[in-house]
């Protein structure tokens, strides 16, 4: 079995969340896990299909956002270095995550944002996964509100999925 560290939509179009030093915490921690064994898969939000979006709940709610041209960019180190390894994702979550080559033996999450799509990849992955242990890492997850992001987490933590603050 397989360990997994997805990161969820660290790019160019939500550099108001993704900063400098949040991206650095995001290269150390991949540094970490990608020298312990895990394998890299990275999520890009997209919107490719603009006419599609625009009639989506997402985009009521949130507007237009991460165009194609200029917002799709990983901020990550190593995500830039394996583009073979990114999903896109048109919604909230990406559909593309069932195709994990191999059962996993542990899946570790973290990104941006924490009340919309961390929280919907997490289930996503339970669903897919419900034997499999999955961490969420709060310490490398961002939400738009920090009520929106301990909303997320608590919800997470009452669907089986492990929590983890590993700073505090």
């Amino acid at each position: 079995m397989t360990k997994y560290v997805i990161v969820i939509d660290v790019q160019s179009g939500f550099k108001s969340l993704c900063n400098k030093e949040y991206v650095q915490k995001i290269d150390d921690a991949l540094e970490e896990y990608i020298n312990a064994g895990y394998e890299l898969y990275y999520t890009i939000d997209n919107h490719i299909n603009q006419d599609l979006y625009l009639d989506t709940q997402e985009c009521v709610q949130y507007g237009i956002h991460c165009n194609k041209d200029i917002d799709l960019i990983p901020l990550a180190s190593r995500c830039k270095e394996q583009p073979n390894k990114h999903m896109n994702k048109n919604i909230f979550m990406a559909w593309s995550l069932c195709v994990i080559p191999e059962f996993p033996e542990e899946i570790v999450i973290f990104g941006v944002t924490s009340e919309v799509c961390v929280i919907n990849n997490a289930l996503y992955l339970r669903a897919l996964f419900p034997t499999a242990p999955i961490i969420v890492r709060e310490d490398l997850c961002k939400g738009f509100t920090q009520e929106g992001h301990d909303s997320a987490m608590n919800v997470m933590r009452a669907c089986s999925i492990n929590v983890v603050n590993p700073v505090n």
